[in-house]
């Protein structure tokens, strides 16, 4: 019943949130309005000079960074499902993906973890994260809202990966992950 209770779920969420709590991002701001805080990097990606030093000092990567990464992952390789801006899972107001797909997520704890269907079958989903050894709540429901099925269970297979060193490198074990599946 996981998937049909989380379809209501998926539906009924609308609100705005980052996935960054400790630096909220304006939503609005990202549909094409520039913020004036922070000067712009790539402005084409959306990064400013405040993501080039979180880039460049090894911090905890941020919505817009992953965002940007999936947007460059995406152009390159326009036939692979997935690759939606992070924050839609936030509202569970992702497009419902109906092939093959890799999506990275964030488990509203503070964690970046990548999911794809490639080479899965059915409902089964393959999790690749480098931290925890299972999922939350969090998680299957974004899953639950991407496949968007009327099956009854979703099988989450968690691959063997390398694990992370210390608790600011999923972002970019994520990135090297999607990077692998596309």
């Amino acid at each position: 019943m996981l998937a049909s209770n989380m379809m209501k779920v998926c539906r009924q969420k609308k609100a705005k949130y980052s996935t960054n709590a400790n630096n909220p991002i304006d939503v609005e701001a990202q549909n094409g309005e520039s913020d004036s805080k922070a000067s712009p990097w790539i402005p084409e990606l959306d990064l400013s000079h405040e993501d080039k030093l979180i880039l460049s000092r090894g911090k905890w990567l941020n919505d817009k960074i992953i965002d940007a990464a999936q947007s460059l992952l995406k152009k390159a390789n326009p036939a692979v499902g997935g690759l939606q801006r992070v924050c839609l899972g936030q509202t569970m107001n992702y497009d419902i993906e109906v092939g093959e797909f890799v999506q990275i997520l964030h488990d509203r704890r503070g964690h970046w973890l990548t999911i794809s269907t490639i080479g899965a079958s059915g409902t089964e989903v393959h999790v690749f994260d480098s931290l925890y050894p299972s999922t939350g709540s969090s998680v299957k429901m974004q899953i639950s809202c991407l496949l968007h099925t009327e099956q009854p269970h979703i099988t989450l297979l968690m691959k063997d990966v390398q694990m992370q060193s210390d608790t600011a490198d999923c972002g970019v074990f994520t990135i090297v992950f999607a990077t692998a599946l596309t």
